[in-house]
C-alpha cells in the first residue's frame, strides 16, 4: 500500500539589506527560538516556522504565502523590506513512497523537494539554500542595474566622443561595486557545504541536489562577471576622464611659461 506523502509549502523572500544579529533580539521575541549560523529559527503557530537570516532573507515553513502581520513585525524589529520580486513558493513533500524516490532518498524537482522524513537537519539545509538563493537575487537585481547604468553611460561617450568632467558619481559607482562584491565575499559561501552535511550523507544529498537545482553557482559566476564588466567600463571612462584633466593642466602649464617668456619682453609691465 503506498503511504500519502505530508505537504508542507513553503514561502522565501529576500529583504533590500543584510539583518544585523542584535535585530533579531526583539523579533516574536516570546516565541521558541533556534539559533543557526547563519541565522534564527522561530516557532510560529501549528507547524509554521520562520527563519530569518543575517545575509537579508525570510523563509516562512508551513506557508504558501507571506503574512502581512508577520511581515510588519519583521520590519518593524529589522528596519528591512521584503523585496516583493524575489518571493518565491515552494513545496516540501515528506514522507510517503513518492515514485523514483527510493527508501531514505531526496528529490528536488523544479519547486518541490521530496524529503523521506521530517527531520530538522533537512528542513534546516533546505532552508538555508532556499534563502540563499532569495538573497542572492536580490544581488543579481542590483548588478542588472548598474549594468543598465553602465551602458547609458557608454552610449553617452560613445555619441558625445568624450567623457563627463565630473568623475565623483563614477568613482561612486566603483566603489558600490566593491562593496557588492565584498558583500557576496561576506555573506555567503557557497563554495563550503555546512557542517551538517559532512557528517550526514542524507543531508548532503539534500544540499548537492538542490544546490543543482537552484543553479546557485552559475547564478553567482554570472553576477560577479557583470559586476567586473560593470567595474572595468566605469573605470575606463574615468581614466578617459583623468587624462583630458592631465592634458588640459599639461596645456596650462605651456600656457603659463610662454607668457612669463612673452612678458619678459616688457620689463616694465
Amino acid at each position: 500500500m503506498t503511504r500519502a506523502a505530508r505537504t508542507l509549502p513553503v514561502t522565501t523572500v529576500a529583504l533590500d539589506a543584510p539583518v544585523e544579529p542584535a535585530e533579531l533580539s526583539g523579533l516574536l521575541s516570546g516565541s521558541p527560538r533556534t539559533p543557526h549560523p547563519s541565522g534564527l529559527e522561530i516557532a510560529l503557530s501549528g507547524e509554521k516556522r520562520l527563519f530569518i537570516y543575517h545575509f537579508g532573507a525570510l523563509v516562512v515553513v508551513g506557508a504558501a504565502e507571506l503574512d502581512d502581520a508577520l511581515i510588519a513585525e519583521v520590519e518593524r524589529a529589522t528596519r528591512r523590506a521584503p523585496l516583493p520580486r524575489t518571493v518565491d513558493t515552494y513545496t516540501f513533500l515528506i514522507g510517503g513512497d513518492a515514485p523514483g524516490q527510493g527508501q531514505g532518498r531526496v528529490r528536488v524537482d523544479w519547486d518541490q523537494i521530496v524529503l523521506p522524513e521530517d527531520r530538522p537537519e533537512l528542513i534546516v539545509a533546505a532552508c538555508l539554500l532556499l534563502a540563499q538563493s532569495a538573497a542572492l537575487e536580490r544581488f543579481e537585481g542590483q548588478a542588472d542595474a548598474l549594468l543598465d547604468e553602465a551602458l547609458v553611460m557608454t552610449r553617452a561617450l560613445r555619441d558625445s566622443g568624450k567623457p563627463p568632467r565630473n568623475t565623483r558619481a563614477l568613482v561612486s559607482r566603483v566603489g558600490h561595486i566593491t562593496t557588492e562584491r565584498l558583500a557576496m565575499s561576506a555573506w555567503f559561501y557557497l563554495e563550503d557545504r555546512p557542517e551538517p552535511t559532512w557528517r550526514d550523507p542524507q543531508v548532503a544529498g539534500l544540499y548537492d541536489a538542490l544546490f543543482d537545482n537552484l543553479e546557485m553557482d552559475a547564478r553567482r559566476k554570472a553576477m560577479l562577471h557583470k559586476l567586473e564588466e560593470v567595474e572595468a567600463a566605469t573605470q575606463a571612462v574615468i581614466d578617459l576622464a583623468h587624462g583630458r584633466t592631465s592634458h588640459l593642466l599639461e596645456w596650462a602649464v605651456v600656457l603659463l611659461i610662454v607668457l612669463e617668456v612673452v612678458l619678459g619682453f616688457f620689463p616694465g609691465h
